[in-house]
């Protein structure tokens, strides 16, 4: 919750223009936190998920 508010945050102090260029790499950036703070292991089928949402957003 608290993520969303501080995202919410940076979108209303960058503007709709700036923000909507980088919306995009939220779930790529939750996931590494994730990584980090929680532990999580990385494995091959996360690659397979960061190349295909990576590729649909291009």
């Amino acid at each position: 919750m608290l993520a969303t508010l501080v995202c919410n945050y940076g979108f209303v102090r960058i503007g709709s223009a700036s923000a909507s260029q980088c919306v995009h790499l939220v779930p790529i950036f939750a996931s590494v936190i994730a990584m980090d703070w929680l532990e999580v292991t990385l494995h091959w089928y996360h690659a397979v998920g960061f190349i295909s949402y990576w590729r649909v957003c291009l």
